[in-house]
C-alpha cells in the first residue's frame, strides 16, 4: 500500500477514506504510548462544534524544541488550532497542556527537512524516500532551497509546553551545552501597553542598563519577520546581536530569536491579564558557541538571575511612568 498522498498543490488535501478510518486506532495507539515515539495525539477543541478533536500526528524535534507538521495544508486540526488561539493538548501516557505558534512560510524549511531526516532514520532510505514523494513532491536528496518554494502549502508549528510538570521527558534530554532559562513576574500595567512596550526593542536601553543601543533595521509597524540591530555590554566589550520577531500575537504571546557570535537565543514571552496588571512569563533556549558550550550550567544560572534583574528594572520603570491620559 501506497503512504497518503499529500502532495498536490492545493490547500487543502483530504486524507482517503482508508486513512481516516484509521484514525481512532491511531488516536488509541499514541495516547498510550504504544506508537513510535515521536508518535502522540493532537486535542483541540473544535471551532464550530466546541468538542475536543483528537489527530494522530508525528512530533518532530529540532535544535532542542518540538514541532508538528501540517502534511495536509490547511486542515481541519491547523484551523481548530487558528481559532483556538494556539491552545491544545499533546498526549502520550497523559496529556500536557501546550501553546502552538505557527511558523512563517520562510522559518519551516528547516523543521521539514528533519521531519524527513527523522523519517529515514526511523523506517529506512526507501521509507523516507516515499514519504519525500508522497508527503512533499520532493526529491529524496531536496535541498532547503527545494523545501523552500512548497513550504507555505505545509503549516508548522512550534510546541510551547505550559506549566512546571507539562514538558515531556524527551524534551528534558537537552543537546549538550543547551541552557534553559524561565521565569515571571507581576508588572502593574495594561496587558495590551506591557505588551507593546517590550515588543518594540528599541525601548530596551531605558530599561535594561547593559543594552548600549537597539535600532529597529526592517520597515512597517512591528510584527512576524521585524528584525533589530542591537549592542549589549558584556564583560567590558561590545557585543553585537540580531534580534527577529518569530511569532507576534498581541497582547498574548511575542517570541524571537537572537543571533550573535557567542549564541543562539530562542526566547518567548507571555502576557497576561491579572488583577494586579500584567503577570509576564518568560522561557528561553540558549545555544553558547565554542568553548561556551562547556558552561551550560553556569550559563544557565546567570541567565536567570540576569534576566529577572532585566524584568524587574521594566517593572519598576513602567509603573514609574506617567499614566496615559492622566
Amino acid at each position: 500500500m501506497k503512504p497518503q498522498n499529500y502532495a498536490a498543490r492545493t490547500a487543502y488535501r483530504p486524507p482517503a477514506d482508508w486513512y481516516r478510518r484509521l484514525n481512532a486506532l491511531g488516536v488509541l495507539l499514541t495516547s498510550v504510548g504504544l506508537a513510535p515515539r515521536d508518535a502522540v495525539t493532537l486535542e483541540v477543541r473544535g471551532r464550530t462544534s466546541g468538542a475536543a478533536r483528537r489527530v494522530p500526528i508525528l512530533r518532530t524535534r529540532h535544535r532542542g524544541e518540538d514541532y508538528l507538521v501540517a502534511l495536509a495544508g490547511e486542515s481541519h486540526w491547523v484551523r481548530n488550532v487558528r481559532a483556538a488561539q494556539g491552545r491544545a493538548v499533546i498526549r502520550r501516557r497523559g496529556a500536557r497542556p501546550v501553546l502552538l505558534e505557527e511558523l512563517p512560510p520562510t522559518k519551516r524549511p528547516e523543521v521539514i527537512a528533519e521531519y524527513l531526516h527523522a523519517g529515514r532514520r526511523r523506517s529506512g532510505d526507501r521509507a523516507g524516500a516515499d514519504q519525500a514523494r508522497f508527503y512533499f513532491g520532493l526529491d529524496p536528496a531536496a535541498t532547503i532551497e527545494d523545501i523552500g518554494r512548497i513550504a507555505d502549502g505545509y503549516p508548522v508549528f512550534r510546541v510551547h509546553y505550559l506549566g512546571a510538570d507539562a514538558e515531556p521527558v524527551r524534551a528534558r534530554r537537552r543537546p549538550h551545552g543547551l541552557a534553559r532559562i524561565e521565569g515571571e513576574i507581576t508588572i502593574g500595567r495594561p496587558v495590551e501597553e506591557v505588551f507593546d512596550y517590550v515588543a518594540d526593542q528599541t525601548n530596551e536601553p531605558r530599561y535594561n542598563p547593559r543594552m548600549v543601543r537597539a535600532d529597529k533595521v526592517t520597515a512597517g509597524p512591528i510584527g512576524t519577520g521585524t528584525r533589530f540591530r542591537s549592542a549589549v555590554r558584556s564583560a567590558g566589550r561590545i557585543a553585537e546581536m540580531v534580534i527577529e520577531c518569530t511569532s507576534y500575537d498581541r497582547p498574548r504571546l511575542l517570541a524571537t530569536t537572537t543571533t550573535m557570535s557567542q549564541a543562539d537565543i530562542a526566547y518567548t514571552l507571555r502576557f497576561d491579564p491579572v488583577e494586579a496588571g500584567t503577570r509576564m512569563r518568560w522561557s528561553g533556549h540558549v545555544r553558547p558557541k565554542g568553548a561556551l558550550r562547556l558552561l551550560g550550567p553556569l550559563i544557565t544560572w546567570m541567565g536567570v538571575r540576569q534576566e529577572h534583574r532585566i524584568w524587574s528594572s521594566l517593572k519598576r520603570h513602567l509603573e514609574g511612568a506617567p499614566v496615559a491620559g492622566a
